[in-house]
């Protein structure tokens, strides 16, 4: 099953990069370099809905996996609540998502986007966090390769949809599109946990667990809301300071995000099997394995950075199609995100999913997320926009700090 499960997740990081790749040269292939940094705008803000989910996503999922590995007999009961309240959550984001984000591009974004794409990409955002949430289900009763299958669609159709820039800049295509993928999708997922056995709703259970998942669910929130300031803060802060390096700072985005997530995917994979294990014969028989997961990310890490290294000349003049430029200093400031984060993410892992650490992965995020924006401020104020990547990877790296102090803490709290 772990195989089967790896291949599905690959397959979908396969397709997701490289529609990563595509978007950045169709996009710069498209547009003239005065509207790219508009384009990579829209796209990032997007971002920022993911933590609408109201967090409940994680408490969820830990709440589930406790119950499905012990056989508690409520465990039905409880996975119907939690599809609910995901309805809830979804009917709540239809409305609101569809107006901000028709709002916030037709306002403030200079670029030819109709109100039908907006309204289109506001609906698109509400599907895909719905299908995100239904995701914790999923891995936490065991049917994670059912929700992978159907992630393999979503991305594949994702990438095909990408190609439609090429042909219709307002995005009309794209978005109307995507939106129907998601909506088929949900549906899909819907009645696939019907075929499990958990048919139908309990939307009065639902309104029941919100104040029991209420303060787990507020600490990952604002966790969740830190983490996406932590890789998106620069959509917020650069455009006020400098076009071109935004787009500099969008293009190191989507490298990271297309190095970090096939390297996050082993964590994901082996976290399953380390939540059954740990649950049966404690921490000291996972300790060996998380530092070996460890160990392999990094070896990972370090081989997409000697590939970035290499081939950066051929990536400004094929990919960027010579719009941007990637530099020395951006080499460096991508190589120390991806070596952070290649550390960071099996032990994050580990911490929520075992440890249930989420008031203590909310006070770390807040302050590394701090000390990105502020040492950034500085530099861009300071006239210093070169260094800005730099300063932030480096104020990024603190957090290894905090998460190897709290895996120690773990360790003497589980140890048996």
């Amino acid at each position: 099953m772990i195989i089967k499960y790896a291949m599905l997740k690959y397959l979908a990081i396969l397709a997701s990069i490289a529609q990563g790749v595509l978007f950045v040269w169709v996009v710069t292939y498209v547009y003239q370099s005065e509207d790219l940094v508009y384009i990579f705008m829209l796209f990032g803000i997007i971002t920022y809905f993911t933590v609408f989910d109201f967090g409940v996503g994680k408490p969820i999922y830990a709440r589930l996996r406790k119950m499905y590995l012990s056989k508690d007999i409520r465990l039905k009961q409880e996975v119907l609540a939690g599809k609910s309240l995901m309805l809830i959550i979804l009917i709540i984001l239809l409305f609101f998502c569809t107006f901000t984000v028709t709002i916030l591009y037709v306002s403030y974004l200079p670029i030819k986007i109709s109100y039908l794409s907006t309204a289109a990409l506001g609906l698109y955002i509400a599907f895909s966090i719905c299908i995100t949430l239904l995701k914790d289900v999923f891995d936490a009763i065991d049917k994670y390769l059912s929700w992978e299958k159907f992630d393999v669609y979503r991305k594949i159709g994702l990438l095909i949809a990408t190609t439609s820039i090429y042909f219709d800049p307002s995005l009309l295509i794209l978005s109307f599109t995507l939106l129907i993928i998601n909506i088929l999708i949900l549906v899909a997922l819907f009645k696939k946990m019907n075929s499990f056995g958990y048919y139908g709703f309990d939307i009065r259970g639902a309104w029941h667990k919100i104040p029991f998942y209420k303060e787990s669910a507020f600490d990952n929130l604002i966790f969740k809301i830190n983490e996406v300031l932590m890789y998106n803060w620069g959509y917020l802060i650069i455009p006020f300071f400098s076009d071109q390096l935004l787009v500099l700072y969008a293009i190191l985005n989507r490298i990271f995000l297309g190095v970090s997530i096939p390297i996050r995917a082993i964590s994901d994979i082996y976290i399953h099997n380390l939540t059954k294990i740990y649950f049966s014969k404690g921490f000291s028989s996972i300790e060996h394995k998380i530092i070996k997961l460890i160990l392999i990310s990094l070896i990972l890490g370090l081989m997409m950075i000697f590939f970035i290294f290499y081939f950066h000349k051929e990536l400004n003049f094929y990919w960027l199609n010579e719009k941007a430029s990637i530099d020395l200093v951006f080499l460096y400031a991508i190589s120390i995100f991806i070596l952070t984060n290649t550390i960071l993410h099996p032990i994050g892992s580990v911490l929520i999913s075992i440890g249930g650490y989420f008031k203590k992965m909310r006070n770390y995020s807040f302050i590394v997320v701090t000390l990105m924006i502020t040492i950034s401020l500085i530099l861009l104020i300071l006239n210093k926009g070169e260094f800005v990547l730099l300063g932030a990877s480096l104020a990024y790296s603190i957090s290894l700090v905090f998460y190897i102090k709290s895996m120690l803490l773990l360790k003497v709290e589980k140890k048996v």
